[in-house]
């Protein structure tokens, strides 16, 4: 016989009512607990599926193998089904998948915008393909097999309890590039005004309070703010409000390892970091964080900080704690501190500076210290560097906002370069600042920084460098007269 039914649906709430209009050709055999279901068309909006053939066994609870044909908006959907116990604890199976579909055409018809992506591609290719296993507690994805882009998705998802919405994945991405989905670049400033800054944005709160998610995500390749990543690893533990994870990744050719908490559950959340870097190439990452090419070199790093707020911009402005690195073998690019010191030489005798030599750079082979961050500035109290000729100590300060430098070293030259002038200079010009404790100062920027020596304390050092010398040529000139006169 041929059924057809119209009926309205809601869950309570406003606005939840959708209307329905059921046809099929139903057949039920004479003695029999099967029901045959053909030409099964069910509408509305936006939602659509048809199906050729249903066959239920109501003594049984079965649904035997059947194919859905769904489209919610303009997304397609195929769906096959099997059912068993489905009046009792009920067990669906099948396979679910999505043809390769554009999601730029799609979003409008759910009423969604279509952001403005760096990449105007980006989002131009989806499909899924997954099976599936539904109860009345929970809902798995096993096999799935998602394509975004040239973007691959393997792995299992899990709804572990459907009132609770607990989640479990273990999911392997083979490479994305995120930078291609964010919103377009802000243009450098011209000078003329750029309208209001952006409002900060706000965390989600109220759900990370309700998520609860346990899972791995594995990505081969990846880049982020033009930063590449590679061999990913993000560990994610999520519940009640307190969501922690474990990233490590390979990336600037050393290794990374960090530990994240978001504490959602206070009125102000709190988020505490702590990330250990080894081997990374320093001037890489010195480059993405400032885009700077003042420092070059490998090294470790170490950063303990905290932050609060429930804004990107509050917990940026809060954070705070300790850092600490060391690099090797580097240099630092645009500062010639041996030029700078014969400079300094040249000018206290009068004569003409000397020539500046190419490339203007200082190599060192150690550069360590650590520095503690509040309101945005890091301050260092212990730093170190030591030159071939050279070792320097000092303190100073750099604001992360505005890349502020501001440091006082204290150099010392422990020992001449070789007489063939290799070092820039013959040894002869140098000899004079051999021992001695120069004062540096380093202003400006990264991008712009100044170098220069303390000339008065330069001249103080070398003036009591002389009297020491003084009164060594004359203590000795006496004890020789004392020889003399006792006849020895």
């Amino acid at each position: 016989m041929p059924v057809s039914a119209e009926f309205d649906y809601d869950d309570g709430t406003p606005g939840s009512r959708k209307h329905f209009a059921v046809h099929a050709q139903v057949r039920m055999p004479k003695e029999s607990s099967r029901v045959e279901v053909k030409d099964l068309a069910i509408e509305s909006k936006p939602l659509l599926v048809h199906s050729p053939e249903l066959i239920l066994d109501t003594q049984a609870g079965t649904l035997a193998p059947a194919t859905l044909e769904v489209r919610y908006g303009e997304l397609p959907l195929r769906v096959t089904a099997a059912g068993e116990q489905l009046f009792g604890a009920r067990v669906v199976s099948g396979k679910i998948s999505v043809a390769r579909v554009s999601l730029r055409k799609l979003m409008p018809s759910f009423g969604m915008k279509v952001p403005d992506t760096r990449d105007p591609h980006a989002l131009d290719a989806f499909a899924l393909k997954s099976d599936y296993r539904l109860t009345q507690k929970a809902l798995q994805l096993h096999d799935l097999d998602l394509n975004l882009d040239d973007t691959q998705v393997r792995g299992t998802v899990s709804i572990d309890d459907l009132d609770t919405q607990a989640l479990s994945f273990d999911l392997g991405v083979d490479a994305i590039n995120v930078d291609r989905y964010r919103g377009a670049e802000v243009k450098a400033d011209t000078g003329k005004s750029s309208g209001p800054k952006p409002p900060p944005t706000d965390l989600p709160i109220a759900a990370l309070r309700k998520w609860n998610a346990h899972g791995t995500l594995r990505i081969g390749h990846a880049q982020l703010a033009d930063i590449k990543f590679d061999e990913v690893r993000l560990p994610v533990d999520a519940a009640s409000g307190r969501v922690v994870v474990m990233p490590q990744a390979r990336l600037f050719g050393g290794s990374y390892n960090g530990d994240i908490m978001l504490d959602a559950r206070p009125a102000q959340a709190k988020l505490s970091l702590n990330e250990k870097a080894r081997g990374i190439d320093v001037g890489s990452l010195v480059n993405a964080a400032f885009k700077t090419t003042r420092v070059v070199g490998h090294g470790d790093a170490n950063a303990v900080l905290t932050g609060i707020g429930n804004t990107d911009e509050a917990i940026l402005a809060t954070l705070a704690g300790k850092i600490d690195a060391s690099v090797k073998n580097g240099a630092f690019n645009g500062v010639d501190l041996w030029y700078e010191l014969r400079r300094a030489l040249a000018l206290l005798k009068g004569a003409a500076p000397p020539p500046r030599s190419e490339p203007v750079r200082t190599q060192f082979r150690t550069f360590a210290g650590s520095a503690t961050l509040a309101d945005g500035v890091l301050r260092n109290d212990d730093l170190t560097i030591d030159m071939d000729y050279l070792k320097a100590r000092g303190k100073g300060t750099l604001n992360i906002g505005t890349q502020a430098v501001d440091y006082r070293l204290t150099a010392e030259a422990y020992k001449l370069p070789p007489s063939d002038g290799s070092a820039g200079a013959p040894a002869a010009d140098l000899a004079e600042l051999k021992a001695l404790e120069i004062p540096i100062t380093i202003t400006g920027t990264l991008a712009n920084m100044t170098v220069r020596p303390d000339l008065g304390a330069l001249a103080k050092a070398r003036l009591h460098q002389e009297v020491d010398k003084r009164k060594e040529d004359l203590k000795k000139k006496l004890n020789d007269k004392l020889k003399d006169l006792l006849g020895r």
